[in-house]
This record gives C-alpha cells, sequence and structure tokens, in this order.
C-alpha cells in the first residue's frame, strides 16, 4: 500500500509538471502569436502608409497649383483613415501673418477659417505638437478639435518658414486613444507629410522658374511673351461669349528725356511707380503688361468701347495728378503718359491686328501733342498704314 501511494504521489506531480509545462508553453505561443499578429498588423498599416506616399507622389507630381495640391491630400487622408478628421492651414502668401483653412476632411469643422500666425504654436516654433483633450488649451481651441481624444498639428517649411499645418484628429465623441498608438500615429503621419513638403517646394520652383519667364523682372507685370499667349485666348473666348474685348496701349510721355536728365536709376523707378498705378486700376480679369521700353498693354475684357475710351481717360488723368518722387530731397517729375485705344472685333480678330491699331492711334495721340487718348480706326481698303511712333 505504502509503494502505491508513492507511486500515486509521484504520479500527481509528474502531471502538475506537465500542466505547468503546458501553462508555460501555451502563454508563450499565445505571447508569440499576439506578437506575430502584432507584427502583421504593424505591417499592414506600412504597406497601407506605403501605399498612400505613392499615391500622393503619383498625384502631386501632376498638381499645377496649390489649390490641386491641398484637394488630394484631403482625398486621399480621408481615405487613410476614414476615423480621423483633419485641416489644412496655408500661411498667407507675400509675407501675410494670418493662416488660412484651405482643406479639410471628415467632420471637422472649426469656429474661424482664419486665424493669427501669433496664435499659433506650430506657426511660430515650427515644430510637431500633439495634444489630448485634457491637454493643454493654448494651441488648437481656436481650432475647434475639442471634440477630439487626440490631435498633432505637423508643420510644413520652406526656407525654414513654416508655411502650411497639416492637423489629423482622432478619436471623436468621448473615445480614448492609447498613449502608444499616439506615438504610432505621431511617427507614421510624420513618415507620410515629409514626401508632401518636397512636393510643396517643388511646385513653387516651378512656379517662380514659370514666373520668372513671363514676368518682367523691373515692373513685376506680365512681359511680352505672356501677352503674346493670353491675348488670342482672352479674344477666343470673347468670340465665344459673343462679349468685347479692348486693347490699351500706353507710352510714357519724354521718358527718354527723364533717363538722360535724371540718369536711369530714376527712370527705372519711374517705371515702378507707374506699374504699380497702373496694376491697382484695373479689375482682377483684366491684364496688365510691360510691352517693352516705357511702353505698357492693358487687355480689358468684357468691355464696351465707351467704356475703354472712359477708363483710358481716367487712367490718364490719374498719372498726370499723381506726384513722382524721385529722391530723399522731394523732386518730383510731371509725368505724362498718351493712349492708343483698339478693340475687339472693330479693329480686328487677332491679338497682333488689335496691338497694331492701338499703336497707330498711340502714333497720332503723340503727333497731336501728348498726354492724350486715340481710339484706332478701320483703315480703308487699299489706304496706307501709318508708321510706328518714333522713340520719345
Amino acid at each position: 500500500r505504502d509503494e502505491v501511494g508513492a507511486f500515486a504521489s509521484a504520479f500527481n506531480r509528474m502531471i502538475e509538471r506537465l500542466q505547468a509545462t503546458m501553462a508555460t508553453l501555451e502563454g508563450e505561443v499565445a505571447s508569440r502569436t499576439r506578437q506575430l499578429s502584432e507584427r502583421v498588423e504593424e505591417l499592414k498599416k506600412r504597406s497601407t502608409d506605403e501605399r498612400l506616399i505613392n499615391q500622393l507622389l503619383t498625384y502631386l507630381q501632376g498638381c499645377e497649383s496649390e489649390e490641386e495640391v491641398f484637394r488630394v491630400v484631403s482625398h486621399l487622408f480621408e481615405g487613410w483613415a476614414p476615423e480621423s478628421a483633419g485641416l489644412i492651414w496655408r500661411r498667407q502668401e507675400h509675407g501675410g501673418q494670418d493662416l488660412l483653412l484651405v482643406g479639410r476632411w471628415g467632420l471637422a469643422d472649426p469656429p474661424v477659417r482664419r486665424m493669427k500666425r501669433r496664435d499659433c504654436f506650430v506657426a511660430r516654433q515650427g515644430v510637431v505638437h500633439d495634444r489630448t483633450r485634457a491637454g493643454d488649451s493654448g494651441l488648437c481651441d481656436c481650432m475647434g478639435q475639442g471634440r477630439y481624444a487626440w490631435s498633432i498639428c505637423l508643420p510644413i517649411k520652406e526656407r525654414g518658414d513654416v508655411i502650411v499645418i497639416i492637423q489629423v484628429m482622432f478619436g471623436l465623441n468621448g473615445s480614448t486613444l492609447p498613449v502608444a498608438e499616439q506615438e504610432a500615429l505621431r511617427a507614421r503621419l510624420m513618415r507620410i507629410v515629409e514626401p508632401l513638403g518636397l512636393a510643396l517646394q517643388n511646385l513653387h520652383l516651378r512656379e517662380r522658374l514659370r514666373d520668372q519667364s513671363i514676368r518682367d523682372s523691373l515692373t513685376g507685370l506680365y512681359n511680352r511673351r505672356f501677352l503674346d499667349d493670353r491675348l488670342n485666348t482672352e479674344i477666343s473666348r470673347c468670340e465665344r461669349n459673343e462679349t468685347p474685348l479692348a486693347v490699351l496701349l500706353i507710352d510714357v510721355d519724354y521718358f527718354k528725356n527723364i533717363n538722360d536728365t535724371w540718369g536711369h536709376p530714376v527712370g527705372d523707378r519711374v517705371l515702378i511707380k507707374l506699374a504699380a498705378l497702373m496694376h491697382a486700376a484695373v479689375r482682377e480679369s483684366d491684364l496688365v503688361c510691360r510691352y517693352g521700353g516705357e511702353e505698357f498693354v492693358m487687355v480689358l475684357p468684357d468691355i464696351t468701347p465707351d467704356q475703354a475710351i472712359e477708363r483710358a481717360e481716367s487712367l490718364r488723368q490719374r498719372v498726370e495728378e499723381t506726384a513722382f518722387i524721385i529722391d530723399e530731397e522731394g523732386n518730383r517729375l510731371d509725368l505724362t503718359i498718351s493712349i492708343g485705344v483698339a478693340w475687339y472685333p472693330d479693329m480686328g480678330h487677332k491679338g497682333g491686328q488689335l496691338i497694331r491699331a492701338a499703336d497707330i492711334a498711340l502714333y497720332r495721340a503723340k503727333r497731336g501733342g501728348r498726354n492724350r487718348v486715340e481710339v484706332a480706326r478701320e483703315l480703308a481698303p487699299g489706304e496706307p498704314e501709318e508708321s510706328s511712333p518714333p522713340a520719345c
């Protein structure tokens, strides 16, 4: 009986050890399975991220403007994380200090569409910043993301300045987001946003190069190359819509005397100020170009002949009444201009025809004493064209 008891006791201990070993193995298997599942999930997310990055790169290469870029980003982010919401803020151009809302997705609905740069920590500091619903309130309350458990703002820089902020929000209406998941999302988002910054920089570089090819370097107005393309496009549009179009050819009176008397730097300053004055006098749909030297062209679509003549006379008077200060001592020039006016369709159906008609009218204004507006006329059959005006 003692031997049977000892055997039974030994057998029980063996079973217990086996059970303990099995439990340990099962725990290890479960742990390995969990790690494998997490790894598979991580690879799936990485694969999703890579697809998104590839899509971003593909689409962004074809974008011709920032508006297209922001539409693409909003669309792809919404597909990448349907449970998220997001906002895209763009710094105001030309050194402005405001941030403008230029894109959004999901249920993001900020109470403002514009805010001061000084009120945004990310815009000022240029660093990634994230917060929870219970976190600091000094950064993003004005962006209206208080309903979300976690949000992150990612800056995109150009030449050291923040030009765009991508804000992504997760965990709507009471849901929580564990810290580990926040860290994982932060890393994923930073990896995704990086090519977006490069794409914007490339876009801006292309825009600068294009701008240099169609802008006059002195005045900032469009140049003759741009005018040659754009004028015929505008004429075609007016032809389709059966609307008129006017061309004003403008010349500075006695500009050669200004250069000879005061020097070319003063002449340049006069042209710059005159260009700014003309640019301020036109509508958004109008076009102002430096045609060459001291000559400028205005293209005024959807305007009647009487309105074009009135606009030309108004511009002439405004220049005559403007003080052109030429130095720190307050010396001023009394500047005047002469203008030739032509319009589609009466004076031509091509850009070159309208420019030529306006040039002939300008010549008459010069011969008539300058500082005046002359209107082009149709040439009678066989009538010789007048020659171009001499440099003045």
